[in-house]
Formats: C-alpha cells, sequence, structure tokens
C-alpha cells in the first residue's frame, strides 16, 4: 500500500519542481503584472479623488418640488464667501441618484430637502434635513461644521448690517426714531435670533451602511490585488498549457486517477502563487501603515489587523488558481491560454467592480455582480476592512474554487479518455 502511495506522490512532487524551476522568471514576471496593475488602479484613485487641499466639499441636494425659492437659496449659498470657495453643490432628482453618486466618491454627502422646507421655515416648525454621508468620510462632518459655522456667522453679520442699516435709515433720512420704530428694530432682532439659534435641530446626520461604505484608497487598494491575481496566470501559463496528453495518458494507465492529476498541478500553483505573494505580503505589513492617508480606515486599525488581512485573501487566491488551471484545461497552445486568460480576468474583474463602482451598474447587473465568481471573490476581500464583515462572500468563493476545480478534473478525464 505504501509504496502505492509514494508512486502517486511522486508526479505531485515532480510537478512541483517543475513549477519552480521557472521560479525566477515567473518571480519577473508578476513583478511586472503587479507593477502594472498598481499604475492602473493609482490613475484610477488619482483621478476619483482630489489630493488637493483646497478641494471643495462635494454636497449633492435632492430637492422636493420647492420651486423658486429653493434655487434662490441654493443661488444665495453658492455665492456667499465661506461657501463658494469651499462647498460645490450639485442639485440630484432622486435619493437613489444620489446615494450612487455617494457610493463611486462623486460627493462627499448628499441632503435630502423634505416636502415643504422651505414653508417650514417661515413658519417656524423648522422641518428636518436628512444628511448622508458615508463613514470612510474620516472629519468631513468636522470640515463641513466648521465652513456651516463660517457661514452662518457671515449670515449673522450681513443680516445684523441690514437691520441697523434699517435703524440708520429711519432715524437719519426719515428724521423719527420713536418708541413704536425701536419695539419694531427689537422684535426683529428678536425674531431673528431666535431662528438663528432654533437651528440646531435643522439637520439629522446618519451615516451611510456604518463601516460598509470603503474609502476611494481602501477599493482601489482591494481591487488592485484582486486584478493582479485575476492576471497572475499570463506568467506562468506555459507551465500547464500542454499541446497533448501523451504523458498525461501514460500517468492514468498506471493508476494516477485525473483527480490526483490535477490536485498536484493545482498544489504546485497554489504553491508557487504563495512564494511570489510572499515578498509583497511581508512588504504590505511593514509598510502599509503609511498609507493612512489615502485610506482613512487604516486610523482605527491594529497592527494585528494587517496579518487578519492576508488571511482574508486566502479564499480568492484558492479561487484563481482554480480559475486559471480550469481555463488552461480548454487549450492546447499558449497564445490562445493567453489570450483567453487575459479576456476572462478583465471580464471577471469589470463584473466585479475593480474599475467601475457595481452600485453604479443597472439594477439587474447589480444583482448579477452580486452571485458572480468575481464579484463575490473581490467581495471576500474588501470584507477585511468592514467592521461586521459577513462570511457569505468567503462561502461563495470557495464553492466556486471547488466547482472549477471538479470541472477542471472532468475536462481532464475527457481528454484523456476520448483523445
Amino acid at each position: 500500500m505504501r509504496p502505492a502511495v509514494n508512486s502517486r506522490m511522486n508526479y505531485a512532487r515532480l510537478q512541483l519542481k517543475r513549477s519552480f524551476r521557472s521560479f525566477p522568471k515567473i518571480f519577473l514576471m508578476s513583478l511586472l503584472i503587479f507593477c502594472m496593475a498598481s499604475a492602473l488602479f493609482y490613475a484610477k484613485f488619482s483621478s476619483s479623488s482630489s489630493k488637493s487641499d483646497y478641494s471643495k466639499i462635494k454636497i449633492g441636494l435632492v430637492e422636493n418640488n420647492e420651486g423658486k425659492y429653493f434655487q434662490m437659496g441654493i443661488y444665495a449659498l453658492e455665492h456667499m464667501d465661506n461657501f463658494r470657495f469651499s462647498v460645490d453643490f450639485t442639485q440630484l432628482s432622486s435619493e437613489e441618484e444620489a446615494e450612487k453618486m455617494l457610493y463611486s466618491g462623486e460627493i462627499n454627502l448628499y441632503a435630502v430637502i423634505p416636502n415643504g422646507f422651505i414653508d417650514s421655515i417661515i413658519y417656524g416648525r423648522n422641518k428636518t434635513i436628512k444628511v448622508v454621508l458615508g463613514s470612510a468620510q474620516a472629519g468631513l462632518g468636522t470640515k463641513i461644521l466648521t465652513e456651516f459655522l463660517d457661514g452662518a456667522s457671515s449670515l449673522i453679520t450681513d443680516t445684523q448690517a441690514g437691520i441697523y442699516t434699517y435703524h440708520d435709515y429711519y432715524a437719519n433720512h426719515l428724521g423719527r426714531y420713536g418708541k413704536k420704530e425701536r419695539s419694531w428694530e427689537y422684535e426683529l432682532n428678536f425674531h431673528y435670533a431666535n431662528l438663528v439659534v432654533g437651528r440646531q435641530a435643522l439637520f439629522g446626520t446618519r451615516e451611510l451602511m456604518a463601516g460598509e461604505v470603503l474609502s476611494l484608497g481602501a477599493y482601489y487598494l482591494c481591487a488592485m490585488i484582486f486584478f493582479f491575481l485575476l492576471l497572475w496566470g499570463l506568467g506562468n501559463a506555459f507551465i500547464y498549457i500542454r499541446a497533448d496528453d501523451s504523458m498525461q495518458k501514460v500517468l492514468a494507465s498506471r493508476g494516477r486517477s485525473s483527480l490526483l492529476l490535477v490536485a498536484s498541478d493545482w498544489l504546485s500553483c497554489l504553491a508557487l502563487l504563495s512564494s511570489v505573494l510572499a515578498l509583497p505580503a511581508i512588504a504590505f505589513i511593514f509598510t502599509i501603515g503609511h498609507a493612512e492617508g489615502f485610506i482613512p480606515e487604516l486610523e482605527n486599525l491594529d497592527f494585528f489587523w494587517r496579518f487578519g488581512f492576508l488571511v482574508n485573501l486566502i479564499p480568492a487566491v484558492a479561487f484563481a488558481v482554480s480559475l486559471e488551471l480550469f481555463l488552461l484545461e480548454n487549450v492546447r497552445d499558449t497564445v490562445s491560454g493567453l489570450s483567453l486568460l487575459f479576456i476572462v480576468a478583465v471580464f471577471l474583474a469589470y463584473l466585479g467592480g475593480c474599475f467601475y463602482p457595481v452600485e453604479l451598474f443597472p439594477k439587474a447587473m447589480r444583482i448579477a455582480s452580486k452571485f458572480s465568481p468575481g464579484g463575490v471573490a473581490f467581495e471576500s476581500i474588501r470584507s477585511a476592512f468592514r467592521e461586521n464583515p459577513s462570511p457569505w462572500p468567503s462561502l461563495l468563493t470557495a464553492f466556486y474554487t471547488l466547482l472549477l476545480f471538479v470541472l477542471t478534473v472532468f475536462l481532464r478525464r475527457r481528454r484523456i479518455l476520448h483523445e
């Protein structure tokens, strides 16, 4: 029994040695692919977020039939000195549109103006504006509050100037300023103070899916890693592409099952990928802390989280190995294999949301992405940044990994028996 087991393991050892014989070349190819993916997503991140300290806060406003008075109010805010250089208002038609823009990073927050808001101010009822921002907008609430208070300060100063201009007009130009006019001025100041001081309940703020909305930096870091895993097979495809199956038939005739042959290839490919990732993993552990300016979530994560993040990559790494072997089992030459790998990698990355946030897709496409192999594998990586990660993305990724492995065994057996 033991000689038979050793005989079966010989193929696995030989395949492992064959794979690592080309390790230097594969490592250089992997480094090139990693640099390409990094450059692509750094450019994407740079175009999606302004690094300028003087960039404006982008606020979406969802109007609910407030008419011309609402437009006049927005115009006034946009042209106040304290707002026009720091806040950019975007008028939106629906809260769904606003939420999509918040997910994609096009706006920093959005406010929903309730029906009858202007009338409520006139009659002193002060309906609440709903303000929604993502939890990844570190310090944004404080910044917005500062800008709002600066704007309110200017508004109070300018209005007070108007009130006392009224005083001067009556006293100096009309030549009268008696008890009645003094009472009017007092009443005007009193009502204005009530309107300003009573605005503390004007805004009701909530975080959108606290811990669920990732910053652009965290999102594109995960996207870069996942896209690299999908493309990694381009550097080692030559090892697993077979022009003929004569050796596989000989091994099968000597008792090596298709399951054993595929498992040996799978383990050698996994070991090769793990070796390639070892150096970047060490660099990640000791350098990711310097990226807090790009990834705000890191401020609240301790050092040991970095090891947890690497463990979180295991399902996606296993999926990438199964996907590569499954695709290469369908081709016989290198050109076809590389072309197939690249096309499928780009398709899965796009459908998963690497290049374009899934939240901006049509509803049917969002559902398809949520359950697609690329979508769940990408989500399994992103879940490391979430406060309450769900185990389902990792479990679904493991399911797709096993499914691709079984399909590869089926294709290998079919090739051996029918060719």
